[in-house]
């Protein structure tokens, strides 16, 4: 609350009386003025960045549900794999295909899974991108579809946690 007070007294003041960054106010000499689009800019290239290295095999090392290991043991065969915007989960036997967005400006990263035939979402979740490792959790709550805040998973929240790495080609 406080912040958001001062930084609309310091936005009156500067407007009110003329100055600009930069322009001698005490301490604004050395900020430099972002534009509106090169903040877009700067969140449109990470993000970018992240969909470019995500695209690949991942195979799937753990998961957790609901605060427990997986009902469905981790098999030799399970992969997740992204192709541009759309993301498989197979088993060698059966495929799950849902389209993906995510957004690397944020902390932490956030990933949406949303039915290939629609706009309904199947999962809203974060995800970590180090390497040849990938973190993603996500939520399959239905009534509100929360999604997570932290890399875990807690018991009657519908939660998953997939430890993933890349499969080199």
């Amino acid at each position: 609350m406080f912040v958001r007070h001062f930084a609309i007294v310091t936005l009156f003041v500067a407007c009110s009386t003329g100055y600009a960054v930069g322009d001698g106010l005490p301490g604004t000499d050395e900020i430099e003025p972002i534009s509106a689009l090169d903040a877009i800019g700067a969140k449109a290239d990470k993000t970018s960045n992240d969909m470019d290295s995500l695209q690949g095999t991942w195979e799937v090392v753990s998961a957790e549900f609901e605060g427990r290991p997986d009902p469905l043991p981790v098999r030799k065969h399970d992969r997740q794999i992204f192709e541009k915007d759309k993301q498989t989960i197979t088993d060698g036997f059966s495929s799950l295909i849902t389209r993906f967005t995510i957004d690397a400006s944020k902390r932490p990263k956030t990933i949406d899974f949303l039915d290939f035939s629609g706009p309904h979402m199947v999962g809203k979740g974060i995800y970590l991108l180090d390497g040849d490792s990938l973190r993603l959790c996500f939520s399959l709550d239905e009534k509100g579809n929360d999604r997570p805040k932290e890399f875990k998973t807690t018991r009657g929240e519908k939660t998953v946690l997939r430890i993933l790495k890349r499969l080199k080609k």
